[in-house]
C-alpha cells in the first residue's frame, strides 16, 4: 500500500509542480501578449485616427483664421452699410440650429 501511495505521490506531485510552472509560463506570456496587442493597437489609433484629425483641425484653425480676417475687413469696406454677407452672419449669429446638409 504504501508504494502505490509513493508511486501516486511521486506521479500527482510531479504533475502538480509541472502545472503550476507551466501555469506561471502561461501566465507570463499572457501578459507579454496583451502588453503588444495594446502597444500594436495604440500605434493604429496613432496613425490612422490621431494624425488625421491633428491635420484637420490645424487645417480648420487655419480656415477659421482667415475667415477672421475677413470678417474684421467688413467694416472697413465701403458697402458695409448694406453687405450682404454681413447681413447674412448677423441673422444667423442668433440661430443655433445647424443648417449643414
Amino acid at each position: 500500500m504504501e508504494i502505490i501511495s509513493l508511486i501516486l505521490n511521486v506521479i500527482f506531485g510531479g504533475t502538480l509542480i509541472g502545472a503550476l510552472v507551466t501555469l506561471v509560463t502561461l501566465k507570463s506570456q499572457a501578459r507579454k501578449s496583451k502588453a503588444e496587442a495594446e502597444a500594436k493597437i495604440l500605434e493604429n489609433w496613432q496613425t490612422y485616427i490621431g494624425d488625421p484629425l491633428k491635420k484637420e483641425i490645424k487645417s480648420l484653425r487655419n480656415e477659421v483664421s482667415k475667415f477672421r480676417k475677413a470678417i474684421d475687413k467688413i467694416s472697413g469696406c465701403i458697402y458695409a452699410d448694406d453687405c450682404p454677407v454681413r447681413n447674412e452672419l448677423q441673422n444667423t449669429a442668433g440661430d443655433t440650429t445647424d443648417n449643414q446638409p
